[in-house]
């Protein structure tokens, strides 16, 4: 995916144990996620990423949260920064991305990246 997009499908179903790749960059990003469980209720979190010429950086703010997805994220050697939601339930999830700059549809993936380390929701 190119750098500084992201997943923006409004009312797209991620089913139980499947991954989405949220955004891919190497840009500053920063998008709202809104995720609607139909037993858990509604989660909603605010992602940041960011890269200069000395580090990457990414940070996910949970406005409110269900514990029924988890965020992770690989960065390559280039400081590029791939940001995943998986839905850990038992039942699919409906999520709504709205971006705070531009971004471009991604696809759900089958399974996390090897070297995915799961982010700390703050």
């Amino acid at each position: 995916m190119p750098a500084g997009q992201v997943f923006t499908n409004p009312g797209r179903a991620l089913n139980a144990g499947q991954v989405c790749l949220l955004s891919t960059s190497r840009y500053t990003n920063a998008f709202n996620i809104i995720v609607w469980h139909p037993w858990r209720g509604m989660a909603s979190y605010h992602i940041l990423l960011s890269d200069d010429s000395s580090k990457a950086t990414y940070k996910v703010i949970a406005l409110s949260n269900l514990s029924s997805q988890k965020f992770y994220v690989t960065i390559s050697d280039n400081k590029t920064i791939s940001i995943y939601l998986k839905n850990n339930s038992e039942g699919p999830m409906n999520l709504s991305i709205q971006p705070v700059t531009s971004f471009k549809t991604t696809p759900v993936i089958a399974t996390l990246p090897e070297d995915a380390i799961e982010v700390v929701v703050e």
